[in-house]
């Protein structure tokens, strides 16, 4: 009965590492495109970077809203923000 319990809780430990490393990886590639879609949008207008953005949230399978991406410029610099959440 002890290690029948120790591999059940084996597997929820390694079920548990596996959807963190998932979901992490996921952002972080997301995260990169947007920083580049930042990186490279000096002429570009606010609906056309945030076009840039809102295309890989289809790419990556995330649940976001594309109407909660917000592209404001400040000088030269571009400010993006949106929220995502994940089950």
């Amino acid at each position: 009965m002890s290690t029948l319990l120790k591999l059940v809780l084996a597997a929820v430990v390694l079920n548990a590492c596996l959807q963190f490393g998932r979901s992490a990886w996921t952002f972080y590639q997301f995260e990169d495109s947007v920083q580049q879609a930042a990186l490279f949008s000096q002429n570009q207008t606010a609906p056309q970077v945030r076009a840039r953005i809102v295309q890989p949230v289809g790419q990556y399978d995330l649940p976001m809203d594309p109407e909660t991406v917000e592209v404001t410029y400040a000088g030269t610099q571009a400010r993006i923000s949106g929220a995502y959440t994940t089950r």
